[in-house]
């Protein structure tokens, strides 16, 4: 009768190294895509609040500017 060989069971730590290395380009693509995709959401939004301030201010015919 054979005896099955007893082995460590792997640390959370080990488990966890090799699954990032096996989807390492798939990790790095999803992160890309979340920066860019938080990164044109918060330049969106700015452009849109610009906008909403140039359009109050034409509402309100004052002469006022930006820069003075």
């Amino acid at each position: 009768m054979v005896t099955p060989k007893l082995t460590r069971i792997p640390s959370m730590r080990e488990r966890l190294e090799q699954n990032l290395s096996a989807h390492r380009n798939d990790i790095v693509s999803l992160l890309s895509r979340l920066f860019l995709s938080s990164f044109l959401f918060h330049f969106a939004n700015l452009l849109f609040r610009f906008f909403i301030y140039i359009h109050r201010d034409k509402r309100s015919n004052t002469n006022t500017s930006i820069l003075s």
